[in-house]
């Protein structure tokens, strides 16, 4: 019968277990698992570990090639047996492992509960990039993080470029470089400043909230009053 993720974990060393127990271990008592290393690894949430991944990656490559010293009770400890090296090459991911499905490197799907990058479209980066030079050359790399910004400045000029874009010209005749990525570069330097703290908001007094949503409600009852009588 296939022992459960927590009948598996309770092999491991008294302190790894008490640590996977109280900083890792998920609510998944029933879950089943074909081995210690799947346990600990689809189980365990190493990246919210205090001890962190690299603690915890140590331990599961310690049971992947079979250095890990096994406990037999509270005092004692053993080698790995043959048994235990059949477990641990049997490895097969749970039926609805926690990280998704698993094929090569833990790091991998420990990585995808991290900030993506892999799919920002690496083309339009580039443009942004381009773009980024442009002014570089002209008022110098980091001037924004230096003097800051004006928040109506760049809304006038990203809003320049997407009216001259949406009227159907695409490439900035002073850069060279596209409309929608002088907008995209602009609206990124000012949300910057904003982090950094040093944007100037020159924005008028705020309209109240939700103004948008009645506009919206608005504009739907028109249609729906014009597809009525047409």
């Amino acid at each position: 019968m296939t022992k459960t993720a927590q009948e598996w974990l309770k092999c491991l060393k008294p302190e790894h277990r008490h640590l996977a127990a109280t900083n890792l271990f998920d609510d998944c008592e029933s879950a089943q698992c074909p081995s210690i290393a799947d346990a600990l690894y689809y189980y365990c949430k190493w990246d919210m570990s205090p001890q962190g991944e690299d603690y915890w990656m140590e331990i599961y490559d310690s049971l992947i090639n079979g250095t890990y010293h096994f406990t037999a009770d509270e005092s004692a400890e053993r080698m790995a047996t043959q048994e235990d090296y059949e477990e641990l090459e049997n490895i097969a991911p749970p039926t609805e492992p926690n990280f998704g499905t698993k094929d090569t490197n833990p790091k991998d799907s420990l990585g995808t509960k991290k900030v993506p990058l892999s799919g920002m479209p690496a083309p339009v980066l580039l443009e942004c990039g381009l773009v980024k030079l442009h002014g570089d050359l002209k008022y110098g790399r980091y001037n924004w993080r230096d003097a800051g910004v004006r928040a109506s400045v760049y809304y006038d000029a990203s809003m320049r470029h997407l009216m001259a874009w949406y009227e159907g010209e695409d490439i900035d005749p002073d850069s060279g470089i596209h409309h929608l990525a002088h907008a995209m570069t602009g609206l990124s330097v000012l949300r910057d400043s904003q982090i950094q703290g040093n944007w100037t908001d020159d924005r008028p007094k705020p309209t109240k909230a939700g103004w948008i949503a009645e506009m919206n409600e608005t504009a739907k009852t028109m249609i729906e009053n014009y597809e009525k009588n047409h």
